[in-house]
């Protein structure tokens, strides 16, 4: 049998001394309450090869771990990518220490973490940071939940959900989102068809766009969402919270600040609804830059909400644009 203890410190002993590295610190742990740990697989880059998944032999790879187990503990270090492309009848879980001590890499062509299985898999990512030259994480068909995660220095999406998937983020940082190859630079997308729910999510430093519904049938559900330190002014794809080409974005609680050309849009057949939003300082030349703006035979819908302090005009309608 397997004890894990949680968060325990003698009741003996003083707060340790922050300024004296002899004093011990408490590390982070799996937050495993009233989970069944029994059948867990363990994996540990420091690991011995050959290892079997046990608390005493752990894997070395993520990609092993997830061929083998539904619970998956990951301890502090850094791991490649990871994928889960076969259909799987229960929910895969992976779980790290905490996201300051558990980082995964993607690479040149692969996110960090990446779901293409059956309509029906589940894939859970819990406390941990992902980097990439590539996409950070992404569901291609699937249900992904990404909960109390990084996602830092990126390329083309931060996250995203496309082909009928399921993303559900709460609790999660997105910061540093470049241009990939294909010239996509946004922090949290739905695709044609597909629905991502975020809360209680901040995304800072997106080229592009901190969050876009791109495509018929694509759903982009955020509430209590800020974005911050947009591109600079002059970049004509850049925007703030964007709906085009028959995508639906809600934005409820929502605080955009220092976004380039708009802080709520809606183009090209697309609908936006927003509730208690605060925009401030929108920037930029284009001739769109506005608090908000729909244009293309688009609609907007905004209620309870506040513009303050955009370089050009608070709202604009263009091309059978309604707000």
């Amino acid at each position: 049998m397997i004890l894990l203890v949680l968060g325990c410190k003698p009741a003996a002993q003083p707060d340790p001394d922050p300024l004296d590295t002899s004093s011990p610190i408490e590390a982070c742990s799996w937050d495993v309450e009233g989970i069944d740990t029994s059948g867990a697989i363990y994996v540990d880059d420091d690991a011995e090869p050959d290892g079997d998944g046990s608390a005493g032999r752990p894997f070395q790879t993520l990609n092993e771990g997830i061929t083998e187990g539904h619970l998956i503990l990951i301890h502090p270090g850094r791991y490649a990518f990871v994928e889960l492309l076969v259909h799987r009848a229960e929910p895969v879980v992976l779980m790290g220490t905490c996201r300051d001590e558990v980082w995964i890499e993607g690479a040149d062509s692969r996110p960090g973490v990446y779901l293409q299985a059956g309509s029906t898999t589940q894939l859970e990512l819990h406390d941990v940071s992902v980097t990439s030259e590539h996409h950070g994480i992404g569901a291609w068909r699937g249900l992904l939940l990404v909960d109390d995660v990084r996602v830092q220095d990126v390329s083309g999406f931060g996250i995203y959900a496309g082909s009928g998937a399921v993303v559900t983020v709460r609790n999660t940082e997105v910061d540093g989102v470049e241009a990939s190859a294909l010239g996509n630079a946004t922090a949290l997308v739905a695709l044609d068809g597909s629905t991502l729910i975020a809360t209680d999510t901040q995304v800072r430093n997106a080229l592009h766009s901190p969050a876009s519904a791109m495509g018929a049938g694509a759903e982009l559900w955020l509430e209590r969402f800020q974005a911050s330190e947009g591109p600079p002014g002059g970049i004509d794809v850049a925007a703030g919270v964007i709906a085009q080409d028959g995508g639906l974005v809600s934005c409820v609680d929502c605080e955009l600040d220092d976004l380039a050309n708009a802080g709520l849009a809606s183009i090209r057949g697309s609908h936006v609804v927003g509730d208690r939003v605060t925009i401030r300082r929108t920037h930029g030349e284009s001739g769109y830059t506005a608090g908000l703006g729909a244009a293309g035979d688009s609609t907007m819908v905004v209620v309870e909400s506040s513009i303050l302090d955009i370089v050009g005009a608070g709202v604009v309608a263009t091309d059978g644009g309604h707000v």
